[in-house]
C-alpha cells in the first residue's frame, strides 16, 4: 500500500501473522532477535473501553489479530545481513512446525 501523497510513513513496526505466535516469538528470541508482542489485547477489551461494554467475541478480527501477531525490529540500523537472518530465521521457525496464517481482509 502506497502512501498518501505527502506523507511519510514511520516503519516503526514491522507485524507478522502467525497461528504459532508465542512459539515462533520464542525461537526468533532464542535466535538473538528482539521480537515481541505489541498489541496483545485489542482495544474492545482493555480495561479503559470497559464502560462500552463489549466483550470476548464482539470484534473477532481484532481478537484474532490480537492473539496471533507479533512485531519483527525494524529501524535505520538494520544491515542487510540482518534482514536475511531474521527472514531465514522466520522461515526455519515455521519450518520447524510453527505454521504461519496469512490474514488479508
Amino acid at each position: 500500500v502506497a502512501p498518501c501523497a505527502g506523507v511519510e510513513p514511520a516503519f516503526h513496526i514491522y507485524p507478522l501473522h502467525a497461528e504459532a505466535r508465542d512459539s515462533l516469538l520464542g525461537y526468533l528470541r532464542a535466535a538473538g532477535i528482539d521480537a515481541k508482542v505489541h498489541y496483545p489485547t485489542p482495544l474492545h477489551l482493555q480495561p479503559a473501553a470497559s464502560s462500552l461494554g463489549y466483550k470476548s467475541g464482539d470484534f473477532p478480527v481484532a481478537e484474532w489479530c490480537a492473539g496471533n501477531t507479533l512485531s519483527l525490529p525494524v529501524h535505520e540500523f538494520l544491515t542487510e545481513a540482518d534482514i536475511d537472518f531474521m527472514a531465514r530465521s522466520v522461515r526455519e521457525g515455521m519450518e520447524a512446525g510453527l505454521p504461519a496464517a496469512a490474514y488479508d481482509r
